[in-house]
């Protein structure tokens, strides 16, 4: 059987030539092969010993041993009581290393992410020591791709690249009709260029002409077309239904060739899996599995990949409902089915929902206009949203929550400017009728809350998931945006905790790249990138609440917790093995630990 694709996701892209080509039939669902499959020669357990052994379990508590056999935790305390080890046990010498729960990343898309290592970058990891990033290093890459496609008949008259942040740029410069026409010999090439947060797209003349998008083009609902002042369409889409429009032009003009292979796609999950595992990431939470191709497709990926993968990390997942599409036919088969727990190795718990685009595009939906320096810099589509951009209206949201209520589902939404996080507070509410539940609710990255958001969140029982790189990767260009008051509302860490509210850091790979210790790192110093300054201080987090905050946090956020997130006797032996404590180290070093071991389910996956 063939699979079908419901949308073509938050990356602009049709997925039809992929599905043709990829049928679930001969795969296996998630969970099996190199999930489950332990080595012939492995040992009956391990018997950890000699280190800095931190159960998460309280701030002060530590352990002396931790005995493992097959894949749980049978003792965690202190030598002396430990029981006798039964035969086939290997033993680890720590040598004063640190081991910890395994990390977990509450928010990452291994499909978007795969596909973004297999696209052409355009993200700030393009420049050099001797080539910043700016808008002509960006032609300069995109010159490339047209030549090849010119070179090359058989290639799709297409280039798709992936990562542009103007926000980044030595001087801001968006991607307009103007700049794409700075090109040579891309007359008759769409190019479709994605940002690095997926909340805008920007295309060229001939993409346009292609999609049939002109002046006379409504403003789909929930996102819209730049213009200039005389209506002319400037080449950004803002948001999915906007970035949607482009399905038209490859109905008519085929589709770029990374859809033609979708085994290659496939491999590229894998090989970000094995990447996920090296930096120490046991479980991957992806919160919207179906929003780049269609849920059904990107699951037969994904086990694929995890399949074809020597070792994986467990998985926790959301089904992306797009809400767009009001056809209740369209939603995926699963989500009749309700939540799945069955498989230790992959649970599906949540749906995922969004309100609104990102702060950092300028699209994220605020209580009051953007600053004049960062509305002058996005004129090219902002001029009539100087708020940002609701995807979904509150009464909106509250429909959808109360139908994924009526199937037992987790929610989890997407909220960045401070009125998207009022108008999804406001949804739960409704939609509980006012009377919270065990669910385990969540806002994702919750990027600009106010005290009172936070106190509506203790009492409906939300809890957030923060997009700590927000804070290092934009803090300086965000308090151009915001202004230097409304900065202190980016991720509220400490005041969240502080208010009894449990909370985890998530990278939203590939907005950030993956790596947990280096979460941590944010979350405790604040510190930026590119200034080194110092974004409120009242909100930084000890290395502790940091570390529980990719463990313990996380687990229970994704209802792991019985299985995962500590060390703990009963729960099955997600570990890792670092060459210091990040309770210990500078914190400005605790990125750097090196991972040295990383077990799942009791199986190594990574180190000798």
């Amino acid at each position: 059987m063939k699979l079908r694709c419901y949308c073509c996701g938050r990356f602009p892209i049709a997925a039809g030539l992929m599905a043709q080509s990829f049928s679930a039939g001969a795969l296996a669902a998630p969970g099996t092969a190199a999930d489950t499959a332990a080595p012939a020669n492995a040992p009956a357990g391990y018997y950890f010993h000699n280190g800095d052994i931190l159960p998460m379990t309280g701030r002060d508590n530590r352990l002396e041993c931790l005995l493992v056999i097959e894949d749980t935790i049978v003792f965690a305390g202190q030598a002396r009581d430990c029981p006798p080890l039964p035969p086939g046990i290997a033993s680890v010498d720590l040598k004063g290393a640190c081991l910890i729960p395994g990390m977990i990343d509450a928010h990452a898309h291994v499909v978007g992410a795969a596909f973004n290592a297999l696209s052409t970058d355009l993200s700030p990891a393009i420049a050099t020591a001797t080539q910043p990033y700016t808008i002509d290093r960006v032609i300069e890459i995109l010159q490339v791709e047209v030549d090849k496609v010119n070179a090359d008949p058989k290639l799709p008259r297409w280039v798709l690249a992936v990562g542009f942040d103007p926000s980044q740029l030595a001087t801001w410069v968006n991607l307009t009709v103007q700049q794409f026409n700075r090109l040579i010999g891309a007359e008759d090439i769409g190019i479709i260029v994605q940002a690095g947060s997926g909340h805008l797209s920007f295309v060229n003349q001939t993409t346009l002409t292609w999609a049939g998008i002109d002046a006379s083009t409504q403003d789909p609902s929930g996102g819209y077309i730049g213009r200039a002042p005389d209506g002319t369409p400037t080449g950004i889409l803002v948001e999915m239904p906007a970035q949607l429009l482009i399905k038209n032009a490859f109905e008519k003009h085929g589709q770029p060739a990374i859809f033609g292979n979708p085994f290659k796609l496939a491999q590229g999950i894998a090989t970000h899996l094995g990447e996920a595992l090296a930096c120490g990431l046991t479980t991957l939470n992806d919160p919207a599995i179906g929003i780049s191709y269609g849920y059904e497709l990107e699951m037969a990926l994904i086990a694929y990949a995890r399949a074809a993968a020597p070792a994986v990390p467990r998985m926790a997942s959301g089904i992306y409902l797009n809400e767009w599409d009001t056809d209740p036919t369209h939603r995926p088969a699963a989500f009749a089915r309700g939540p799945d727990f069955t498989n230790p190795m992959f649970v599906v718990q949540a749906v995922k929902l969004f309100s609104d685009g990102s702060n950092q595009g300028v699209t994220g939906l605020q209580s009051q206009d953007y600053t004049a320096w960062a509305l002058e810099r996005t004129q090219d589509y902002s001029a009539k949203h100087p708020r940002g951009n609701a995807d979904a209206t509150t009464a909106d949201l509250t429909g959808l929550m109360q139908t994924a209520l009526g199937y037992n589902w987790q929610i989890m939404v997407h909220a960045n400017g401070d009125q998207a996080v009022a108008n999804v507070i406001a949804a739960y509410d409704s939609a509980l009728a006012g009377t919270p539940d065990d669910r385990r609710h969540r806002i994702e990255h919750c990027s600009l809350a106010t005290t009172d958001d936070l106190d509506a969140m203790v009492r409906l029982r939300l809890s957030p998931s923060f997009l700590i790189g927000h804070v290092t990767g934009w803090g300086d260009v965000l308090t151009q945006l915001l202004g230097p008051d409304r900065i202190l509302l980016l991720d509220r860490c400490q005041s969240a905790l502080a208010k009894g509210l449990n909370i985890s850091l998530h990278s939203d790979n590939p907005v950030t790249p993956l790596g947990p210790l280096r979460m941590v790192q944010d979350a405790v110093t604040r510190l930026t990138v590119q200034q080194g300054t110092l974004i409120n201080r009242a909100e930084c987090l000890s290395p502790y609440d940091a570390l529980h905050a990719v463990t313990a946090g996380p687990a229970w956020q994704c209802h792991i917790d019985h299985m995962v997130g500590t060390l703990e006797v009963g729960k099955l032996a997600d570990l890792v093995v670092l060459g210091a404590s990040p309770l210990t180290v500078a914190p400005t070093a605790i990125a750097a630990i090196p991972v040295q071991q990383v077990y799942v389910a009791g199986r190594q996956a990574v180190g000798a």
